[in-house]
């Protein structure tokens, strides 16, 4: 992995406990849509997080969920605010974006794991052609789901893109599927076999996810989650 200074340029909240980080390299970045990179606090330290951006784009964003309760992105957001250049190694992750297949793309989300579908759709948008792409994204609450709007924007302005909301609990004022993420994406498709799948979340749900989906006869070669080489 390369290491890279990077000016701080913006750290904004997207709601109440998720930031949004803006950096801008101060040498070339390479980097695949979906990949992972590590935020350096020290060379003993180092906070991995999925890039959200893509490429082709100048700036490197990140989306860090960051309660109080969470040492570990709380810590990587004050490292950020306290320190106008910071360090980052990249890039990490083979779980990144396929583009040499037409197989029809699942992009399942839990939480801010929605950072990594953001990259692959940040480079796709860009492509003149896609295969039919549906992102699958759940929270526990609809004031979690901090990019809702935007998702809607970009399925309805793209005949490609479908976009399927599931909500924990009450999902009002959003519309979307109540239920566990999960569980909703094997309703909605019992038969995973002719899918590409891509998951990102927490190690719990992805400890899930893999067995879970084996029986909706997901390809192992085609379902892609770095959080998969940990569980």
């Amino acid at each position: 992995m390369k290491r890279i200074s990077c000016k701080v340029d913006e750290i904004s909240k997207l709601n109440d406990y998720v930031y949004r980080v803006r950096l801008s390299p101060e040498s070339e970045t390479v980097y695949q849509p979906g990949q992972y990179l590590q935020l350096v606090l020290s060379d003993e330290d180092k906070r991995i997080f999925s890039i959200a951006s893509a490429p082709h784009q100048a700036h490197i964003e990140l989306h860090i969920g960051a309660a109080q309760s969470d040492d570990y992105p709380r810590q990587a957001i004050e490292h950020l605010q306290a320190n106008a250049i910071v360090e980052i190694e990249l890039a990490s992750g083979l779980a990144f974006l396929r583009e040499d297949t037409n197989r029809p793309r699942l992009l399942i989300a839990g939480g801010t794991g929605f950072s990594y579908v953001h990259s692959m759709l940040q480079h796709m948008l860009t492509q003149t052609s896609n295969p039919a792409t549906t992102v699958i994204w759940g929270c526990r609450n609809s004031s979690d789901m901090y990019y809702y709007e935007q998702m809607q924007d970009w399925a309805n302005a793209h005949p490609w893109l479908e976009f399927i909301a599931v909500i924990e609990q009450q999902p009002q004022p959003l519309t979307a599927h109540q239920g566990m993420l999960l569980d909703t994406v094997c309703q909605l498709y019992p038969d995973l076999s002719q899918y590409d799948v891509y998951l990102a979340g927490r190690f719990e749900m992805a400890k899930t996810a893999k067995p879970l989906f084996s029986e909706h006869k997901v390809n192992p070669e085609h379902l892609f989650g770095d959080a998969f080489s940990f569980v």
